[in-house]
């Protein structure tokens, strides 16, 4: 992610949420002006990788080669783009 950005004109703020997690420390706050609950409490970015939302963090999942990776914002926790999660 971080290589295609200067490539791309995005803007991209990204935040250190648990700097002593190893698999988890970083969290995108925002893409291109369009940041975390700027459509409500429930809203944010999400990530899917082929199709499908992988339900770990950005930084956890290893890319392969081949992958396509979409982010999608989402206004619902995830519920109006597909990629909701039960607990």
């Amino acid at each position: 992610l971080s290589a295609s950005v200067p490539e791309s004109g995005f803007v991209l703020v990204c935040s250190e949420v648990l700097p002593s997690c190893v698999l988890c420390p970083y969290y995108i706050e925002g893409i291109h002006n369009l940041y975390e609950q700027d459509c409500g409490e429930l809203s944010g970015w999400m990530y899917s990788v082929n199709g499908k939302f992988p339900g770990i963090s950005c930084s956890s999942y290893e890319v392969k080669e081949g992958d396509i990776i979409n982010w999608v914002y989402t206004c619902n926790l995830g519920k109006d783009v597909g990629g909701y999660f039960e607990e």
